[in-house]
């Protein structure tokens, strides 16, 4: 006390002799660590608190080595001037707004002062809004949930931001899981080590920004962090569908290797499946290539992928040729053989996987052993050749040769005509010009047809989707000038390629006779019947012809169809005479006589079934009385076959679809019968649907399910507990929600239903639910880390909190001066 009291007078004198110099409106900061603001300017006086490095105090005057100061909390006191740097901002006092955040998921501590040694005046969760009313490096003053105090720096995010920049593409959707029931934790990094952001319920939603093949980049609300995709349901399912290698004619000595997958940012795994000549496919490597040995001869090879990660599905690539010992270097060509300086001559091997060296030689000088030759001016006038020697595995050697190399001149375009094109039929012409170089074509004029265009290299192509002229001018250029040129390219109608007018059939006595044929995409028709008919209908005994007048669509012309070109249905002599420009033409079509009017219309065959005999497929009917033979054929056929028996032998298999007989009469007594119809559904081979995989029973969304993996071509699944009742409940998809919570031991069955014509039912698939063991009380006993048994974390007693660094050791207050 007396100490105390000494100093006191000490300070009393010191500040009666050396007056404080003003110094408002001056700033520094703190350094070296946590600082004693002191009652006086002595090591002795009181400490009244301590503030962190970085903290910016307002310098009110000096006293010897001492700084008096105002902190931003309102306390006033002495600092040693070896822990201040001057010259620093004032702190800011403009409000804004912020978001409490941590990396650990805990709460943060709202202070009465900017130090951990204030009294905590409450605990804000992450999330939490808050209103800066005045910010700093280490510390801000703050506004939040009615209560005003000091809060760590590290731990708001200004304006909701967060910690993150620019703006974040997700990837999809996915709901937390676990298998029993508790949370799921999330993390800084992609694996346990990494420490825990905070831990989510099962059922909680999820944004996926990244996919990996164990660990998803994920966000939960405003939090980002890492979370195993085995803890993730994806609301959208990412499906392998797709895989390419760089090589279908393997040598010994290749490397196979994977092209590409689809989609692009699929995590699959590899499996390079070699099956031999008479031999059984076989698992021979798992890495993304694949080296091609003596002992794969003979055998192909081609590459599984299987989803990863978050990614399902299966894909496989095309096989490849059988694997060879060595290799021919087959064929040889240059990208082109009129080459101009500057152009690039580079080669084209078959097969492509052939290795080779290279021989390039100019006027029968070698020049060059690169892949490629870059055409120069020495060159002008001389021929190029290209020598390639196959190099093991591969053996033999290929020679091409260009023309003389020519100089760049400004274009001529040699194109004198274009070649007719065809409506819906692919078109491609390339244009052609001297000059060399790069040369760069456009239309400048005009237009092309319809589905037709240009490309820069001067080739025009597509599908015409209309006929007619057009003229148009194109043009050519290159780095020493421009040409251009009128064309005029016609595309012809279509000629029709229907021959069946529909609509029209053969004359029944006493029925309407038809006007008009059945209009098609290619053209429309009118009938004309001879003789003139009374009322429309057909009469009795006579000999009727249909002059069937066609217009062509546009884009269709009937040019160039033969005379026998058209068929109507029951006509015995059908002739078409085309006009003259193509648009018309007439179709004359003479029928038998209609039936006597005395006629017995012949009653329609039984059709009895089709069936393999011995002589093959075979389609049978009942006779019918009075019939002189019978007419057959396939509803979807334009012709009637002629049969005299009961029956019709198929020249193949029959597919399925509609077939048609009709009993025939002699037209003078009996009339001929209506077509008879049989639907005919053509056997398909058996398969027994695959048994459901991945039986899980799991809690989600607040309600126990079983789920399943779906089965390909199954119409719906049935599903029961095997100890309980056994009851089969049928199910239209992949799950079963339970109306109680399950047991421990429960045991259930799954099977997958076929539609009991392609597909039988699966086997059953079998599932056993085990309860997890009661939850460990996380306040006495920490989590052991492992994720796949996630349960909430430990929070540290207070008060040691992760979030705010403990206070540290203050610095050796330096020895007084003398």
């Amino acid at each position: 006390m007396k100490r105390w009291l000494a100093a006191m007078m000490a300070l009393v004198l010191v500040l009666m002799l050396l007056p404080v110099s003003s110094m408002a409106a001056q700033y520094a900061t703190v350094k070296g660590g946590w600082l004693r603001l002191r009652s006086a300017p002595s090591f002795d006086a009181q400490t009244l608190a301590s503030y962190y490095t970085g903290t910016v105090v307002e310098v009110l005057g000096t006293s010897g080595v001492w700084y008096k100061v105002r902190l931003s909390d309102g306390n006033t006191g002495y600092m040693h001037g070896d822990y201040l740097t001057a010259g620093a901002n004032p702190p800011s006092t403009a409000v804004g707004n912020a978001t409490v955040i941590s990396h650990n998921g805990y709460g943060v501590r709202l202070r009465q002062g900017p130090g951990t040694n204030y009294r905590v005046i409450r605990k804000f969760p992450v999330g939490t809004p808050a209103t800066i009313l005045e910010s700093g490096n280490y510390w801000c003053k703050i506004s939040i949930g009615g209560y005003t105090g000091y809060m760590m720096s590290q731990f708001l995010s200004v304006n909701g931001n967060s910690g993150s920049t620019g703006s974040v593409t997700y990837v999809g959707d996915a709901t937390i899981w676990s298998g029993n029931g508790y949370g799921v934790r999330l993390r800084t990094g992609p694996g346990k080590e990494y420490s825990k952001i905070g831990v989510y319920s099962v059922g909680t939603q999820v944004k996926i920004i990244t996919k990996g093949p164990v660990w998803d980049y994920i966000q939960v609300g405003s939090r980002r962090g890492y979370m195993m995709n085995e803890f993730l349901i994806y609301n959208n399912q990412y499906n392998v569908n797709g895989v390419t290698i760089n090589n279908l004619s393997p040598v010994v000595g290749n490397v196979l290797a994977v092209q590409s997958v689809t989609p692009s940012t699929a995590t699959v795994t590899y499996e390079w499946l070699v099956k031999p000549k008479d031999g059984t496919e076989s698992v021979k490597g798992t890495t993304a290539a694949y080296l091609v040995t003596d002992a794969d001869v003979g055998s192909t090879i081609r590459l599984k992928v299987t989803g990863a990660g978050s990614y399902q599905g299966t894909a496989y690539s095309a096989s490849t040729a059988a694997v060879v010992k060595t290799g021919t270097v087959d064929g040889l060509e240059l990208n082109t053989t009129t080459p101009y300086v500057g152009d690039v001559l580079r080669p084209k091997l078959t097969p492509s996987a052939a290795t080779v060296t290279y021989v390039w030689s100019v006027g029968g000088v070698q020049r060059s052993n690169e892949s490629t030759y870059t055409v120069t001016v020495a060159d002008v006038g001389k021929t190029i050749t290209l020598r390639v020697d196959g190099k093991y595995p591969f053996s033999g050697t290929k020679n091409v040769t260009t023309s003389a190399v020519q100089n760049i001149t400004a274009p001529a375009i040699t194109t004198e005509t274009l070649a007719k094109g065809s409506y819906q039929t692919a078109y491609s012409v390339q244009l052609g010009a001297t000059g060399g170089s790069t040369m760069t074509w456009s239309i400048v004029s005009g237009s092309l047809p319809a589905g037709l265009s240009l490309s820069q290299g001067g080739v025009i192509s597509g599908t015409p989707t209309e006929s007619g002229t057009k003229t148009f001018t194109v043009q050519v250029s290159n780095e020493k000038g421009k040409a251009s040129k009128e064309m005029t390219l016609t595309v012809d109608p279509a000629k029709v390629n229907l021959p069946d007018i529909n609509g029209v059939k053969a004359p029944v006595k006493g029925e309407t006779a038809v006007t008009a044929i059945t209009a098609n995409d290619q053209y429309t028709g009118t009938v004309t019947w001879s003789p003139a008919l009374v009322d429309g209908k057909f009469d009795a005994g006579i000999v009727y012809t249909a002059a069937i007048s066609l217009t062509a669509k546009p884009n269709y012309t009937f040019t160039g169809l033969t005379a026998s070109f058209f068929k109507v249905d029951g006509s015995a002599n059908t002739s078409c005479t085309v006009g003259s420009d193509g648009s018309t033409a007439t179709v004359t079509a003479a029928f038998p006589a209609t039936a006597a009017a005395t006629a017995v219309k012949l009653d329609k065959p039984t059709i009895t079934g089709i069936a393999k005999t011995d002589s093959g497929w075979v389609i049978s009917w009942n006779a019918v009385t009075n019939a002189k033979g019978y007419m057959f054929r396939n509803s979807t056929a334009s012709e009637w076959q002629s049969c005299e028996g009961t029956s019709y032998l198929f020249a193949a298999e029959p597919e399925s679809g509609t077939y048609q007989v009709y009993a025939v009469g002699d037209g003078v007594s009996y009339e001929s019968s209506d077509p008879a119809d049989y639907v005919y559904k053509a056997p398909v081979p058996v398969v027994q649907l695959t048994a459901p995989a991945n039986v899980t029973v799991k809690l989600l969304d607040g309600k126990w399910v079983i789920t399943w993996d779906e089965v390909p071509n199954a119409i719906g699944y049935q599903f029961r507990q095997t100890n309980g009742t056994g009851i089969w409940w049928d199910c239209t998809t992949n799950s079963y929600a339970f109306e109680n919570a399950p047991k421990d031991g429960d045991t259930y069955e799954v099977v997958a239903i076929g539609d009991g014509i392609a597909y039988t039912n699966s086997d059953a698939a079998t599932c056993t639910y085990t309860a997890e063991p009661p939850a460990t009380d996380p306040d006495t006993t920490p989590d052991s880390g492992d994720p796949s048994t996630p349960s909430d974390p430990t929070d540290p007693t207070d008060p040691t909190d992760p979030t705010e660094p403990t206070d540290p050791t203050e610095p050796t207050d330096p020895t007084i001066p003398t």
